[in-house]
């Protein structure tokens, strides 16, 4: 079967021609509920796949905090468009008969907005401040990056200031994918400011938005990158296991131990590539290897070539000899030095 926009999300396969659903009156006995499967709303994840280069150079542990914060502490995701269909009119005979034919199709979305609250020492303001400022200082115009290019800790450029988010929704079980995108070339619009007002009596809390310049894709390549964030986010949603901490001892519980938080080790649901994994992923993602004792696997340790992983789509991967990769896919299974390995961010 050829692809669509929802290969390798949550495909619908229901013999709708078994089901008359409303035309005779609603029947939904035993017989009949397995073709009704609605779609429900309400479960969406955002991770900023690719952080401002330049902030990662010479603001680390502030981006990762940012990160980390947003990923999880976001109230909302909004600005996706829907696609519009564009005609071209013509016109003609004795009474102006008209008809029109397809022009374009277009996806007006630019703009993607995240809210989120404000929390005391405003880091969501001081991130989004310092990340606009040193790409155009608001006193000289000039882009200083707050020292990174004098440094020589980076390069200037459109790749080096902007970020990439990759943004899915899920169904009920959490478990698959309905919807994935991403929005690229992203950088803020504005720095809220206005909450800092005073008005006598206003004790309230700060919902920030934070709106994203964005040019937005959807693929089945990033249906892949949204399937392996679904997987390193593979929560424990029952109630039953929460664990208090009660002993004081950390668990996932209380803080956020995504792979993509480069200050924890890797999630023990992907803990040293165990899981199959996208072998492109890392390089794109900016992923390095560490060993348990804490050094870095170099490229010259691990023999990593480059290799066209997927003949159908033609991605290339990093692949470490000794790591093997399905036909037809762009899954890896490790062995070798980097079987052990740790998998950071940067």
């Amino acid at each position: 079967m050829a692809n669509t926009i929802q290969t390798g999300l949550k495909k619908n396969t229901k013999d709708y021609r078994q089901f008359s659903y409303f035309t005779a009156g609603i029947d939904v006995t035993q017989q009949n509920l397995d073709q009704f499967d609605p779609y429900i709303r309400g479960r969406g994840r955002i991770f900023m796949h690719t952080p401002p280069k330049y902030m990662m150079a010479q603001f680390p542990e502030m981006t990762r905090n940012f990160k980390a914060y947003l990923e999880t502490g976001y109230k909302s995701v909004t600005g996706i468009s829907n696609m519009n269909v564009d005609f071209e009119s013509f016109e003609g005979g004795f009474n102006g008969q008209k008809f029109e034919n397809v022009s374009k199709v277009t996806d007006e979305t630019d703009t993607m907005t995240i809210t989120l609250y404000e929390q005391s020492g405003s880091p969501v303001r001081d991130f989004i401040e310092t990340w606009v400022t040193g790409v155009r200082d608001p006193r000289s115009g000039i882009a200083h990056y707050h020292g990174a290019i004098q440094n020589a800790n980076s390069a200037y450029g459109e790749k080096y200031h902007t970020a990439e988010f990759i943004y899915y929704v899920l169904d009920p079980t959490a478990k698959q994918i309905e919807y994935a995108c991403m929005f690229a070339h992203a950088f803020p619009k504005n720095v809220d400011k206005d909450h800092y007002n005073y008005e006598s009596g206003n004790n309230s809390n700060v919902e920030i938005s934070l709106d994203f310049s964005v040019t937005k894709y959807e693929s089945n390549y990033i249906n892949q990158i949204a399937q392996w964030y679904m997987f390193a986010d593979a929560m424990d949603w029952n109630y039953l296991n929460f664990n208090p901490n009660a002993n004081g001892n950390a668990t996932a519980s209380i803080y956020y131990d995504l792979a993509l938080d480069s200050s924890r080790p890797p999630y023990k649901g992907i803990d040293s590539w165990k899981k199959d994994t996208p072998a492109y992923l890392r390089s794109s993602m900016g992923y390095k290897a560490y060993r348990p004792d804490g050094s870095e696997v170099a490229k010259s340790d691990s023999g990593v070539t480059n290799a066209k992983s997927n003949p159908t789509t033609g991605h290339g991967a990093e692949v470490p000899s000794g790591f093997s990769i399905a036909p037809n896919t762009n899954k890896i299974t490790p062995s070798g030095d980097l079987a052990n390995a740790n998998w950071r961010l940067g």
